[in-house]
């Protein structure tokens, strides 16, 4: 049977460039078990791949959408256009409807609909490798990357924390150490709470693994000569910074340009082109495969473009790509890069090209190389 749309059926109010009705709408209830539940249509299959939902409390058909609790379009990450959202504040016990629907008629088909009560948690981990058990959406919020659902802290999900390259003393990220940087370093030398991974390094002048006193002496002559920060060596492709496979390191590209000579990433959303502040790396294969990821970056680097090319040749070469990504989504992070590749050669360099999809997300971009991949 074909699903309808009648007209008392209510608008979504999330409906890009709505409020408006959807395609074949078709409606669920469900009693609370708990006081969140987790509604999702991730698991439907082509062709409907963009999908609307909307909950209301109790089981009288709503007529106007001031009646819904929760609305949601394009959940987005692994999720893509299709709807998900966890619903709090339930009461347990009490009767709730669902109306989903198709975003337009090409996306009709089978929708699947998964009911979860309690929304699920999962270990988020952060750049410094602390775990902390959060829901998906609030661990990206946080700027760290979850492990999927049910994962526990216990279990030591989290890699150790990487190698982090900073200017130290230019607490403002204006590439160089000034007067302005006096105040946000009494701050840090004063703070009772944990600094987190970018401001300890920052701070940590004398480079002691230590933010204390000791580290006054190192920053005054900083601010007197005004010091400029080193320029990145790894900003141009010939000066590629070498990992190991296993290596993790956030670097920051705030400061760092886009040759012409850069080549532009085939899976850039739009058409292939340049990203912006682009940083460069190479590492060694160990294995046949090894996966490259900017996952765990520190927001607001929170949108990457990521390729790998067989040479470590500069400039390179139309066809020297093998394997580029944008927006993989979670547990790596909606709009940050990860990718597989196969088919490496023991003992061969290859060249990974990392940068920001705009300058909105110019920041401090963490890039890993794992051999194998998982």
């Amino acid at each position: 049977m074909t699903a309808t749309t009648t007209a008392e059926e209510p608008d979504f109010s999330c409906r890009f460039n709505g409020p408006a009705q959807g395609v074949g709408t078709v409606w669920y209830t469900f009693v609370a078990e708990a006081d969140s539940a987790l509604i999702s249509t991730c698991n439907s299959a082509a062709p409907v791949n963009d999908t609307l939902l909307a909950v209301y409390e109790g089981t009288m058909c709503p007529t106007d959408p001031m009646q819904e609790i929760a609305c949601v379009e394009d959940a987005g990450g692994a999720c893509g256009r299709l709807a998900q959202v966890c619903v709090d504040g339930l009461t347990i016990g009490q009767t709730y409807t669902v109306q989903i629907a198709s975003f337009d008629s090409s996306s009709r088909g089978t929708i699947t609909v998964d009911l979860m009560c309690p929304c699920p948690t999962g270990a988020c981990c952060f750049v410094d490798g602390t775990c902390t058990e959060l829901r998906a959406n609030a661990c990206t919020n946080a700027g760290g990357a979850y492990q999927g659902d049910g994962v526990m802290c216990s279990t030591d999900p989290c890699p150790p924390p990487p190698e982090l390259l900073c200017c130290a003393g230019d607490f403002n990220l204006d590439g160089s150490v000034t007067l302005d940087d006096i105040d946000p370093f009494v701050a840090a030398l004063l703070a009772d709470a944990d600094l987190g991974i970018l401001i300890d390094c920052i701070a940590d002048i004398n480079e002691d693994n230590t933010v204390d006193g000791l580290d006054i002496a190192a920053f005054v002559p900083l601010v007197v000569n005004m010091a400029v920060c080193p320029d990145l060596n790894n900003d141009e492709c010939s000066g590629a910074l070498q990992l190991t496979c296993g290596d993790r390191v956030i670097v920051d590209n705030t400061a760092a340009t886009t040759s012409l000579d850069d080549p532009p990433f085939s899976c850039r959303a739009g058409a292939p082109a340049q990203g912006v502040g682009t940083l460069w790396f190479r590492f060694t294969a160990e294995d046949t495969t090894a996966r490259v990821a900017t996952c765990g970056s520190i927001p607001p680097a929170v949108d990457t473009v990521l390729a790998v090319y067989d040479t470590t040749g500069c400039p390179l070469m139309v066809g020297d790509e093998i394997g580029c990504s944008e927006d993989v989504g979670l547990p790596c992070g909606a709009r940050l890069s990860e990718v597989c590749v196969s088919g490496l050669m023991i003992g061969q360099e290859y060249l990974v090209q990392v940068a920001s999809f705009d300058e909105a997300s110019r920041g401090f971009i963490s890039v890993e190389v794992e051999c194998p991949c998982p």
